[in-house]
């Protein structure tokens, strides 16, 4: 099914939800089609609000924008809800950390409940402004100030082999080590793929050549 298909069949499912069912479909195929909007897809979903209100199920654009960050290329999971009132509204952004991730702390464009606020949202003309320029300022923002980071020892928990006394020795205590290996080293490969759509590629060929090389680690955000 393509972009505009895509939309249309989400749209039917909402009724009268938007007064301007046209532009909504518009804009929201040219953001599916655009370099930045490929690993996003529609759904509905309420949106709920921060005093708890929620609107009648919405139109929802879910997967990733794409960043760059030292000269790296890293996938952001967002949510990017488009309120009844669009387009005179502007649309509803959160970033959707995964199990592995975290919020920054203190972070100047997203609370911390993953919404975002940048002038981009703020400043929202209905005759002007796309869903497409959005996704451009959005990954800008992101890749200026990266919105979310691995939990610290996320993954991480391979002690459980050295146990007082004969339990952890041996047979038994060579098993679990290997079993906290491979979780581990599971752990890592899903946290690089989730930030680097390449990494999971990357390391299937590594494998095959025989070994892996690199940091299969998520970048260290600077505070």
């Amino acid at each position: 099914m393509d972009a505009e298909s895509s939309i249309t069949s989400a749209l039917a499912r909402l009724g009268g939800v938007y007064n301007d069912p046209p532009r909504v479909s518009r804009d929201g195929a040219r953001l599916l089609r655009s370099p930045l909007g490929g690993h996003l897809r529609p759904k509905t979903s309420p949106l709920v609000y921060e005093n708890g209100d929620s609107t009648p199920p919405v139109l929802v654009f879910t997967g990733t924008i794409a960043m760059s960050y030292k000269g790296a290329t890293y996938n952001i999971p967002v949510d990017i809800y488009l309120p009844p009132p669009y387009p005179i509204q502007p649309p509803v952004i959160f970033v959707r950390p995964t199990a592995g991730m975290m919020i920054k702390p203190n972070h100047r464009h997203v609370g911390s409940d993953g919404k975002v606020y940048m002038p981009y949202l703020s400043e929202w003309r209905a005759p002007s402004h796309t869903l497409v320029e959005m996704a451009v300022c959005l990954s800008s923002l992101f890749g200026a100030n990266p919105p979310v980071f691995a939990k610290p020892g996320g993954g991480g928990a391979s002690s459980s082999s050295a146990n007082n006394g004969a339990a952890g020795a041996g047979a038994g205590g060579r098993r679990r080590d290997q079993i906290a290996s491979a979780a581990t080293s599971m752990a890592t490969t899903f946290m690089q793929g989730v930030f680097n759509p390449h990494a999971q590629q990357q390391q299937q060929q590594q494998q095959q050549n025989g070994g892996v090389g690199g940091s299969a680690t998520p970048p260290s955000y600077d505070s």
